[in-house]
C-alpha cells in the first residue's frame, strides 16, 4: 500500500478500495481507546473482520503522545496506522469549503452502498467526508463523534476560547468560529449522518452515563488487561497508594508552582504520614515536570483508565482538579475520585478556567467527591 501523505490520496484510496469499513483520526490514548471501542463494537455487530485506517495526528503545541508503532491489534480487525504530517490538511481552505457549499451536489445515497465510518474526537471530520463523497466512491459516509474528555460537555464558546488560551492565535480563532456552521451547511446539503458517540448524555442539567457507550469502553480495557497490555509497575507497589492526575496549565493563569508547594504537597505529606505512597500522574501534553520534584512519578503512558484494568494492586483514590479521568475511572473501575477544584480556585485568575473548574464540579459531583 502506497504511503498515504495527503488527504486527496487517502479519497483516491478509498476510491480504489471499496471494502474499508472505517477511517479515524486521535491525538491522544484517550482518543485511541475511543477509536478501539466504537470499532470493536462495529466488529461484534457484523460479524465480521472490519478493515480500516488510522491516522495519529500531532497536537500543535506538544508534538505527538501516541507512538503508533506500539499499538496492539484487536483481534479480526485490520487497521493500517499512519502519522499524519502537518501537509496531510493542506488544500483544506476557506475558498474549498465555500465551494463545497455553493457548488451543487449530484451525490445521493444509495442502500446498495458500503458503510463507511469516519470516527475524529471533538468534531466531525467533515472535509474529508465531502471529498470522498465529491469523488463519488462507493460509501454512504457517517461521521461518528467519540469523547474527548471534559472539553466534549462544555459550550461551544467555551470550547472555542480554551482552544485560544492554548494557541494564542487569532486566525485560528475565527477558523474555530465559522466551523460549526460550515460543518452545519456540509451535513445538510450532503446528508451524510453524524452521530456522537459519547460516555454522558445531559439530563435536568447533569451528565448522565451512556452506559451502552460505557460498556463498549469497558470491553476493550478488558480485553488488553487480559493481554497484559498496561502496567509495568505494579510490582513496585509494596504500600497502599494514591495518584494525583495532572493538567497541562502552563499556558493558563494559574499560580500552579504555588498550589502544587501549598496544596498538594500538604495533601502528599499527610499520606505519608500514614504510609501511603504518593504517585503524580503527569498530563501527556505538560511541558515541564519540574513542579513533582518531592513526587513519584508514575511511569506509565496508556490511557490511566486502563491502568487500573491492568495493575494487581490498585490505588486508594485518584486525586485531580476537573479531568474527565476522574469521572470515568469511577465509572469504569468503582475507584473513589477526589476533585480539588475548590481548593484550586484562589490560584486561578483566569475567568473561563474558572468557569469550567466550576462546570466541572457541577454537572459531574455524583462520580467525583468535590473538595
Amino acid at each position: 500500500m502506497k504511503s498515504i501523505i495527503t488527504q486527496k490520496e487517502l479519497v483516491d484510496y478509498c476510491k480504489q478500495n471499496p471494502d474499508i469499513d472505517f477511517i479515524a483520526r486521535c491525538i491522544t490514548p484517550w482518543h485511541l481507546l475511543g477509536i478501539k471501542a466504537f470499532v470493536n463494537r462495529l466488529k461484534y455487530r457484523e460479524k465480521r473482520t472490519i478493515k480500516g485506517i488510522i491516522f495519529i495526528m500531532a497536537h500543535s503545541l506538544t508534538g505527538y503522545a501516541i507512538d503508533s508503532s506500539k499499538i496492539d491489534p484487536i483481534e479480526n480487525i485490520t487497521a493500517k496506522i499512519y502519522d499524519i504530517q502537518e501537509s496531510f490538511f493542506h488544500g483544506n481552505n476557506l475558498s474549498k469549503g465555500i465551494r463545497n457549499i455553493l457548488m451543487p451536489s449530484f451525490r445521493k445515497g444509495n442502500c446498495n452502498y458500503k458503510s463507511l465510518y469516519i470516527i475524529s474526537p471533538m468534531k466531525s471530520w467533515s472535509s474529508l467526508s465531502v471529498d470522498i463523497l465529491n469523488a463519488n466512491c462507493k460509501y454512504n459516509i457517517s461521521n461518528i463523534v467519540i469523547d474527548d474528555g471534559f472539553l466534549s460537555y462544555e459550550s461551544k464558546f467555551q470550547m472555542l476560547l480554551k482552544q485560544f488560551a492554548e494557541t494564542k492565535s487569532i486566525a485560528s480563532f475565527f477558523k474555530n468560529i465559522i466551523q460549526f456552521p460550515y460543518e452545519y451547511a456540509l451535513q445538510n446539503k450532503y446528508n451524510y449522518e453524524k452521530i456522537h458517540w459519547a460516555l454522558f448524555q445531559k439530563n435536568h442539567g447533569k451528565f448522565i452515563a451512556n452506559y451502552k457507550v460505557v460498556n463498549c469502553y469497558k470491553k476493550i480495557l478488558e480485553m488488553d488487561s487480559s493481554r497484559q497490555i498496561g502496567c509495568q509497575i505494579e510490582d513496585n507497589f509494596q504500600n497502599d497508594y494514591v495518584i494525583i492526575i495532572t493538567q497541562p496549565f502552563e499556558d493558563h493563569d494559574l499560580d500552579y508552582k504555588l498550589f502544587v508547594q501549598e496544596r498538594l504537597i500538604p495533601i502528599k505529606n499527610y499520606f505519608s504520614s500514614k504510609n501511603v505512597d504518593v504517585y503524580i500522574k503527569p498530563h501527556p501534553r505538560e511541558r515541564t515536570l519540574e513542579y513533582y520534584n518531592q513526587f513519584k512519578l508514575l511511569n506509565y503512558n496508556g490511557p490511566i483508565e486502563q491502568f487500573t484494568f491492568s495493575c494487581k494492586k490498585c490505588p486508594l483514590y485518584f486525586i485531580g482538579i476537573y479531568s474527565t479521568a476522574l469521572v470515568t475511572i469511577n465509572l469504569f473501575s468503582g475507584i473513589k475520585t477526589i476533585s480539588l477544584s475548590k481548593l484550586v480556585e484562589p490560584y486561578v485568575k483566569n475567568k473561563n478556567l474558572k468557569y469550567s473548574i466550576r462546570l466541572f464540579a457541577n454537572k459531574f459531583s455524583d462520580y467525583v467527591t468535590i473538595c
